[in-house]
């Protein structure tokens, strides 16, 4: 029996990037950052142009 859930998901994935070598693991590291960090950015990019129509 595998415990269930998001966390083990992330770990076999994990598991499964070490034996095709590090690179691999760094690189979907990255692109989930990448992904989480293009989201903020969005949201500040909606602030940041709400603010410029009010103030201008």
């Amino acid at each position: 029996m595998s415990p269930q859930g998001e966390g083990w998901t992330l770990f076999n994935i994990g598991m499964l990037n070490r034996s095709w070598g590090n690179y691999d693991l760094a690189l979907a590291c990255f692109l989930y950052a990448k992904d989480i960090f293009n989201t903020i950015n969005d949201l500040d990019n909606t602030e940041i142009q709400s603010d410029y129509s009010t103030n201008y």
